[in-house]
Parts: C-alpha cells; sequence; structure tokens
C-alpha cells in the first residue's frame, strides 16, 4: 500500500476490518480497476466492503494543543 498512488492513506484498524484504505478513484470503473489490484490478487482478501464519500463534511488532522 505504501508504493500504491491511487491509496491515499491505509490504516490497520480493529473491530469488523483489519485494514482501512482510503482511494482516489475517477469513477466507479477506476475504483473497480483499484479494487482488483489491491484486493483480488491474493488469496488472502476474503472479502472487502466499499464505501463512496458523498459528500466533506470535514477533514483534518490538526491537534489542539493547550498552552499553560
Amino acid at each position: 500500500m505504501q508504493s500504491a498512488p491511487d491509496v491515499m492513506q491505509c490504516y490497520r484498524v480493529t473491530g469488523n476490518a483489519d485494514f482501512t484504505l482510503i482511494l482516489s478513484a475517477r469513477d466507479v470503473t477506476d475504483h473497480e480497476g483499484c479494487s482488483r489490484r489491491h484486493s483480488f490478487p491474493e488469496d488472502t482478501v476474503l472479502r472487502f466492503r466499499t464505501s463512496v464519500v458523498m459528500d466533506r463534511v470535514k477533514t483534518g488532522f490538526a491537534i489542539l494543543v493547550e498552552q499553560e
């Protein structure tokens, strides 16, 4: 995932999934190609779930640091 240009972010997570990927795709066809490249070549991926962002509500990674 580190060398894949279409993978914007990759997180190893707890819960129902092992990883969460944030991909950049032009359209549904491009997304299908990304899915095939990253999921299907190996037998270790049993299933994946896709969620499509419909609208950006808030983004950012800033951390509030209070000064004394």
